[in-house]
């Protein structure tokens, strides 16, 4: 029934919005227009997401926003 899955994206998406979130009021990435801007179209495809069934688009998407959250943490 994919019960699991399910509680397992809720808790991820949950966790890389408030991290898009983080990301987008940390002063360096604010005065980055592009990347405030792009950072926020992410965090709106989260919002998304709680609308959406889950597909392995979804998915797929989940692991790359995990990837570009990394990154941007690493700057």
């Amino acid at each position: 029934n994919g019960l699991g899955l399910k509680s397992f994206l809720n808790e991820e998406i949950s966790r890389l919005k408030k991290q898009v979130h983080t990301l987008c009021e940390n002063e360096k990435n604010a005065e980055n227009g592009t990347l405030s801007a792009k950072l926020l179209r992410v965090y709106n495809k989260l919002e998304s997401f709680a609308k959406t069934q889950i597909t392995e688009d979804l998915v797929r998407d989940v692991f790359y926003i995990q990837d570009l959250v990394n990154e941007v943490k690493k700057q």
